[in-house]
C-alpha cells in the first residue's frame, strides 16, 4: 500500500497522506487510521459522511447568521 511506502520513507507515522477520491474507501482509510496516520482526500457524495458533513456545515452557517443578526439588533 502506498501509505506504507510513505511511512517507510518518512520514518514516522507523523505525516499527512493526501490523495484523490480513490483513497476514500473504508479499507484504505481504516488502514491509515490504524497506523495512527492522517489523510486528506475528496469524499465522494455517495459516502454517508458527505451528507452528515453538509448538514453540520448548514447548521453551523445558520447558527452563525442567527448570532450575527442578534448582534446587529443589539
Amino acid at each position: 500500500m502506498a501509505s506504507e511506502r510513505c511511512r517507510a520513507l518518512a520514518g514516522t507515522n507523523n505525516f499527512m497522506y493526501v490523495a484523490d477520491s480513490k483513497l476514500a474507501t473504508h479499507d484504505n482509510m481504516a488502514h491509515i487510521a490504524g497506523q495512527h496516520g492522517r489523510s486528506l482526500t475528496i469524499l465522494p457524495r455517495i459516502r454517508s459522511e458527505d451528507k452528515a458533513g453538509r448538514a453540520w456545515l448548514a447548521k453551523a452557517a445558520a447558527t452563525n447568521r442567527t448570532h450575527r443578526a442578534r448582534a446587529v439588533r443589539l
